[in-house]
């Protein structure tokens, strides 16, 4: 059992795998993600980055980038709750829990969740190769939208007051950008997804420096993608 800040993580072992779930989901998912390793249904095998699995999940495989590129998608294992597919399913389980039990009414209406199903680990020797599957979520990242669409007044509003919510609970997206949002049009829904570089702080609420490092990254990745003509900065920020 591995704890996260409000709920806990069951992991199994089978030979040199292990799949790690939240300990609050419902029995019948419980049976359809131990089956999942027989199953194939998660297609771990297949080491694709992002991959739609059409059943209604997405596999995320973890890779190496920057100067560690040379070792692909193997990481020193240190523990199983240090690795990086349970970091992420314990952020995703965290951030469920703190919206969900956020009492301003407004959320539900704004804010979609991507629920995490499980994480996949496998022992290599001192090392290990990983995936986290989650729900798949209808919409555009915000990138695709804002090359499709003009975006209203409303979406200012609707992307502000979730920003500040999840600064009101400590919630910090060290890695915000535009890829990592996804907007619903159908539902004018905002998700937001991953968690690798999440920090959850309860005890520095709306704390500046966490604040600004957000709101930067944000505005870099508006800049990186030739989209800031595109964004009214001062609308939303104001």
């Amino acid at each position: 059992m591995i704890k996260t800040k409000y709920s806990s993580i069951i992991s199994r072992k089978y030979t040199n795998k292990y799949i790690c779930y939240d300990s609050s989901i419902q029995k019948i998912l419980e049976d359809r993600v131990i089956s999942g390793l027989d199953s194939n249904e998660f297609r771990l095998e297949n080491i694709s980055n992002f991959l739609d699995l059409n059943n209604g999940l997405i596999k995320k495989h973890y890779w190496r980038k920057g100067g560690m590129k040379f070792l692909k998608d193997y990481y020193a294992y240190l523990g199983l709750s240090y690795t990086r597919p349970v970091r992420e399913l314990k952020n995703y389980v965290d951030f469920s829990y703190i919206i969900n039990q956020t009492k301003n009414d407004k959320v539900k209406n704004i804010i979609e969740l991507c629920i995490p199903v499980c994480s996949f680990v496998q022992r290599k020797g001192m090392f290990y190769t990983g995936d986290i599957i989650l729900s798949k979520l209808d919409g555009l990242t915000f990138d695709q939208y804002l090359l499709k669409n003009n975006i209203t007044n409303q979406i200012y509003k609707d992307l502000r007051f979730s920003f500040e919510i999840l600064f009101q609970n400590g919630i910090y997206n060290l890695d915000m950008n535009l890829k990592n949002i996804i907007y619903n049009q159908l539902t004018n829904k905002i998700s937001f997804i991953d968690f690798d570089k999440l920090i959850i702080n309860t005890s520095r609420k709306n704390d500046k420096r966490y604040s600004s490092d957000v709101l930067s990254k944000f505005k870099k990745s508006l800049e990186k993608l030739n989209l800031d003509n595109r964004f009214d900065w001062k609308s939303f920020i104001k």
